[in-house]
């Protein structure tokens, strides 16, 4: 009988870990597969949307790596700390290989095979576990270095996971494109704000919110991973407006009453707020 017992306490245990293993491996995969994914979904980003038609093939290059790890650099050089595009040697090699073979691998081969259905489906998963790390991360490294600086968290958070999209509309508009994020941030830039605010409530990383989270901070990054791969599909089969985030902003709108749409002739506000955040971090530092 006994023996009976101790098995059942044998499955069951192997079942709970087979079950958390199922629901959190994929979050805590290695951090160089997801970069490759990571690397795979910018470069394709930059040729379908026709970013670099005008730049210079080492401006493609240079424009690739700073995409693939802006948020990471932005955030380590607010921190004062080593960008790890130039701290991980990795780095550096493995964007200009995927950019290498995006752009030049024969008969154009890897961008084709990236661009069918089963491929970008999984590169897209890939890209909001890299999206969601790198809000989690800058939230996580904030916390541990500016104890108590609650706003810094959500904002370096948010700049971890669209810094690359911010780098690009500068370089946008050293060329005399014009970028919108600076006037009116897009899915990317709400997705970071929202998925950071949310991990910083219900993770409660700092530890300042409540006396228990209210969620572990792996079901946190499952559950933003799954609401991020949620909006990607419904993008790709509705239509490219759609926003996971909706209701919540709608709420946050209604709460606060701030104006969804702001004035055009404010957007210079809009920029002058977003530095403002910038010099609250480094002062609070």
């Amino acid at each position: 009988m006994s023996d009976r017992v101790h098995k059942n306490k044998v499955v069951a245990l192997l079942r709970d870990q087979v079950g958390e293993r199922v629901l959190f491996g994929l979050v805590d995969s290695p951090n160089f597969l997801i970069q490759i994914g990571h690397a795979f979904y910018i470069v394709n980003c930059n040729r379908t949307q026709g970013v670099d038609r005008r730049q210079y093939w080492l401006m493609s290059l240079i424009m690739a790596w700073l995409r693939t790890t802006g948020g990471s650099t932005l955030r380590s050089l607010i921190l004062g700390q080593k960008p790890p595009l130039v701290s991980d040697k990795r780095v550096m090699p493995m964007v200009a290989l995927v950019w290498y073979l995006m752009y030049h691998s024969p008969s154009d081969i890897i961008s084709r095979l990236y661009n069918t259905p089963i491929i970008s489906g999984i590169l897209a998963f890939i890209e909001a576990l890299a999206k969601v790390r790198a809000v989690t991360g800058g939230v996580e490294n904030c916390v541990k270095n500016l104890p108590g600086s609650d706003v810094a968290a959500i904002v370096l958070g948010t700049l971890s996971g669209c810094g690359g999209t911010l780098l690009a509309d500068v370089e946008k508009k050293t060329r005399g494109v014009v970028g919108v994020n600076f006037t009116k941030p897009g899915y990317v830039i709400k997705a970071c704000f929202w998925s950071a605010l949310v991990y910083y409530i219900l993770a409660d990383p700092s530890r300042r919110l409540f006396k228990r989270a209210p969620l572990g901070k792996r079901a946190v990054k499952v559950l933003i991973v799954s609401v991020l791969i949620y909006g990607y599909v419904m993008r790709a089969v509705v239509n490219n407006t759609f926003n996971p985030f909706k209701k919540l902003e709608d709420f946050f709108y209604k709460i606060t009453r701030i104006p969804e749409k702001v004035d055009q002739r404010c957007q210079g506000c809009q920029l002058a707020c977003c530095c403002c955040c910038c010099c609250f971090v480094l002062v609070k530092g």
